[in-house]
């Protein structure tokens, strides 16, 4: 199944993926209400507990957002060493 770009408004994951009949879902088992983001595609208004649910999720999403952004600026620590300069390596002649 196709994942989804974004991240879910009522768990905060990347974990979007376009499910059966075409409907976005959030595929992380913990997710509060995996089917938001379909829901507001839909035009449909989510219940009072949904919408609680989302809003707290975005919350702590903005409150994480600067050390995101930090995080994403750092170099990425898995990257490959540049290769070692070998021109003045000493041959064995």
């Amino acid at each position: 199944m196709p994942d989804v770009q974004g991240c879910c408004p009522a768990c905060g994951g990347s974990s979007l993926f376009l499910g059966e009949g075409g409907h976005v879902t959030c595929s992380r088992l913990d997710c509060p209400n995996p089917c938001v983001v379909d829901d507001l595609l839909h035009g449909q208004t989510a219940s009072p507990a949904r919408a609680d649910a989302a809003l707290r999720a975005l919350v702590a999403l903005a409150r994480r957002l600067p050390d995101l952004i930090a995080e994403s600026s750092q170099p990425d620590r898995y990257a490959l060493a540049p290769p070692a300069d070998t021109s003045e390596a000493v041959t064995g002649d």
